[in-house]
């Protein structure tokens, strides 16, 4: 994982050099939803953060990729829990990492250097990490996913080498043959980097 990381910096370094370009660095709050929230997690999540880099094609259209870290939690009441032939009493602990790395184009409504809305979709792998404690006893997934995230924003350009954006992000990750399919609504603030 540290390689992948260390990967995509230097992909946004290098964009960044280029005056066509621009590295985002982001925090962000998720919403989940669907399985995610009935099954597993309904907690609101404080804990994302992520990079990404964009190449402009034109002064609308943008090519990239980003990487994030979701984080989910939440603690359950004390409850009996069966598993068809053992009865246990106890609180839940439940956490789910997400690492989401996306392959992205985007559609600027102006020029990137004129405050104004997008339209984004990434789509690539996630990495998605699942554990349950209880007392002593934990039981963890982890599996690959294929995510898909549509996006919508606004930009602000402050100067020729700084900005800001806001977006909301929806994520998909789909069903596999060993896993149930995971998604959430994220609103995130980026600080650009022209």
């Amino acid at each position: 994982m540290k390689y992948i990381i260390s990967f995509f910096i230097l992909i946004g370094i290098s964009l960044s050099v280029n005056s066509q370009s621009l590295f985002t660095l982001k925090y962000g709050v998720a919403f989940p939803m669907g399985k995610t929230r009935s099954d597993l997690i309904s907690k609101t999540s404080w804990r994302n953060y992520g990079f990404e880099g964009r190449y402009f094609m034109t002064g609308n259209v943008a090519v990239g990729g980003s990487f994030d870290w979701q984080v989910f939690y939440e603690e359950t009441p004390a409850q009996v829990y069966n598993d068809g032939t053992l009865n246990v009493h106890g609180k839940t602990y439940r956490y789910i990492n997400a690492y989401p790395i996306l392959v992205t184009g985007h559609y600027y409504l102006k020029d990137y250097f004129s405050p104004g809305p997008y339209f984004g979709l990434g789509v690539g792998p996630a990495k998605i990490d699942q554990r349950t404690e209880m007392g002593l006893f934990s039981a963890t997934d982890n599996y690959w996913h294929f995510g898909l995230a549509p996006e919508i924003g606004f930009h602000y350009p402050y100067s020729p080498s700084f900005g800001l954006e806001l977006k909301v992000r929806y994520f998909y990750a789909l069903k596999t043959s060993s896993a149930d399919s995971y998604s959430w609504l994220g609103l995130g603030i980026g600080l650009n980097f022209f």
